[in-house]
């Protein structure tokens, strides 16, 4: 009974941290995302610890269905990393654009620094 109550104190706190990777992922919060992953992978290495056993847990069935909630949450954080992943690389690439065309005319007119146009009235 021992182990079954580390097994499911151990996929709970697994799970609390995969809603708190959501909570990061929506506020951008890359560090703290890493740092919770890192946390979480831990909690996976005791429990794979745990089931190295000879024998199955009793409480398999309400393990799995925690597992279950558990990849449906990281495939929604997934799918929210890649539209967070996929907007900065637009922004950046529009960046890229402004840079470039900065560039041209920086090349075309000078620096700003050193006017080419002529005033004619003095």
């Amino acid at each position: 009974m021992e182990r079954e109550a580390e097994l499911e104190r151990l996929y709970d706190q697994a799970m609390e941290l995969t809603r708190l990777q959501s909570d990061a992922i929506a506020v951008d919060a890359w560090d703290e995302f890493v740092h919770l992953l890192d946390e979480r992978a831990v909690c996976f290495d005791a429990a794979e610890q745990l089931l190295a056993g000879p024998t199955l847990p009793a409480n398999r069935a309400a393990l799995k269905a925690t597992l279950s909630e558990m990849q449906t949450l990281d495939l929604q954080n997934q799918a929210a990393f890649q539209r967070k992943r996929h907007t900065l690389m637009r922004e950046l690439s529009t960046v890229d654009r402004s840079k470039d065309a900065l560039s041209g005319y920086m090349e075309a007119y000078g620096d700003p620094i050193d006017p080419q146009f002529l005033d004619h009235e003095q």
